[in-house]
């Protein structure tokens, strides 16, 4: 779940820039091509609420390094407007093939909160929280069925 959830805001945001701009889970060692998003959960909680269900919070981080390095103040404010719209709600994806990571199924809408951004020395950094609140079945344990073959004991009769 938590990585399906950072593939969704990766996705979207992909969707967006069709494919224009580069998404990345890591570090890049070498060979960064600007400007591109690093997609990153910061924190995740799980709180347990009634019986089996639970509250999920998980935290991501979305930076983004823009193109230029002495003129990226439009660009900056340009996507962090649209990262407000893309990441606000979005869908969730619930299903993708191992073999070629391809989205095969999505699982309605999830709703970002508590969404901020932040220059930091010429890099947007975006924080936002998604919420779930998840159920977790269980298997039941079912007791074997217990056969009694006995008859009552007859007392004497006076």
């Amino acid at each position: 779940m938590i990585y399906r959830t950072a593939l969704s805001v990766a996705n979207a945001i992909d969707s967006h820039y069709k494919g224009s701009r580069e998404i990345h889970f890591s570090k890049v060692k070498q060979g960064l091509i600007k400007p591109c998003f690093f997609v990153r959960v910061i924190s995740t909680s799980w709180k347990r609420q009634i019986s089996d269900f639970f509250l999920i919070n998980q935290r991501l981080e979305v930076r983004f390094i823009p193109k230029s390095e002495d003129e990226y103040e439009e660009e900056i404010m340009e996507t962090e407007y649209n990262l407000m719209q893309i990441l606000e709600e979005l869908p969730f994806i619930s299903k993708v093939n191992d073999n070629t990571g391809e989205v095969e199924a999505y699982d309605g809408l999830i709703r970002g909160s508590n969404i901020s951004a932040v220059d930091n020395d010429g890099e947007l950094i975006f924080i936002v929280e998604y919420k779930f609140r998840v159920y977790i079945e269980h298997e039941k344990d079912l007791m074997e069925t217990l056969t009694v073959d006995a008859k009552p004991k007859l007392g004497r009769q006076k």
